[in-house]
């Protein structure tokens, strides 16, 4: 009976000592900061002491050393989870992006961002904590499209959801052309490193009028062609920070449309007076595979650039399959 007694204050005495640590350690996590100064340089530890002029702090690569307070731009608390390679990593606003695709994760308010390539530009800002809305278009402002998405999970969720969807018109290039996409993804991660799925439906329809010249009377044989896309769509996306400015982005998205194309001309006889028709019609599903890998490099707090490889895989059964270079240089710039 003694001896029982003995190890159960024993077990008592290793498990009050196991939760002294454990509470040593989480204060000691809470109070590692990043001191910045003006000129760049970070520096990461605990903070001994501070006189008003000069910082005292115990760094984990250097040991000791003194910070004149006039040279501190700012002090910000941080979590082992946010150093990589020794170095701060801060949460980027641009990181709800990819190279094409987004995430789940809603933008933060305050944290709107605007970004451009060599194709267009796009805007897109923070409604409510779950709602963000997005406008993008061409340098020739034709064709242009709106954006929303609703994020369903709260923040901090190990699975984000949001649905999303998107609604353009070929504008002043084709003025009776519309488009949408609509789909659903699932984010596993935080804003730092993630990985996104998605799958939705989309669909464009198209119509224009040629004038063939011809040998009638009227000079020319009007022909309207019209064509509708549809189909199921599929990516596989996602960002990893690999150094306190720089990421690596993957996007894959997979497209299986099927087409139905119209032809109709209109034939204008000696007698403009006696119209005919003749009407083509053809059905044919091709596939299209987009595949990007990319480098993000953070210039500062509000400004990123991004620069991606990507290749667009077209294939259609009839034998017509080609594959294009699309190399990408993107600006983010947050407002």
């Amino acid at each position: 009976m003694k001896h029982k007694i003995i190890l159960f204050f024993f077990l008592i005495a290793c498990a009050c000592k196991g939760f002294a640590q454990t509470d040593s350690l989480s204060k000691q996590d809470s109070n590692k900061v990043v001191v910045v100064t003006y000129d760049g340089k970070e520096f990461i530890g605990k903070i001994l002491s501070d006189d008003g002029r000069e910082i005292l702090m115990l760094t984990d690569l250097t040991g000791k050393i003194f910070i004149k307070k006039e040279n501190v731009k700012k002090i910000v608390k941080v979590t082992d989870a946010e150093i990589v390679n020794n170095e701060y990593v801060e949460e980027s606003p641009f990181t709800t992006r990819y190279a094409f695709t987004n995430n789940a994760l809603p933008i933060k308010k305050g944290q709107n961002y605007a970004m451009w390539n060599l194709f267009g530009p796009e805007v897109h800002f923070a409604v409510t904590s779950k709602l963000n809305l997005g406008v993008m278009s061409t340098w020739l402002f034709s064709p242009i499209a709106v954006a929303a998405k609703y994020t369903f999970s709260k923040e901090g969720a190990k699975v984000y959801a949001s649905a999303g969807t998107l609604l353009g018109t070929s504008g002043w290039i084709n003025s009776k052309g519309f488009g949408g996409l609509h789909w659903l993804s699932l984010t596993k991660g935080n804003r730092k490193n993630n990985i996104t799925i998605s799958g939705g439906w989309g669909y464009m329809s198209s119509q224009r009028t040629l004038y063939v010249p011809g040998e009638y009377v009227s000079g020319s044989i009007p022909t309207i062609k019209a064509s509708m896309l549809s189909g199921p769509l599929f990516s596989a996306s996602g960002i990893v920070q690999i150094g306190s400015k720089t990421s690596f982005v993957f996007d894959n998205m997979l497209l299986l449309p099927q087409g139905t194309f119209s032809e109709v001309k209109y034939i204008y006889p000696l007698n403009p007076n006696n119209v005919s028709t003749i009407i083509k019609n053809n059905t044919r599903t091709s596939s299209y595979m987009l595949i990007m890998a990319g480098m993000r490099f953070k210039k500062t707090d509000f400004q990123s650039i991004q620069v991606c490889l990507a290749m667009l895989n077209y294939f259609v059964p009839e034998g017509a399959n080609a594959t294009i270079p699309l190399p990408m240089i993107t600006w983010f710039r947050r407002f």
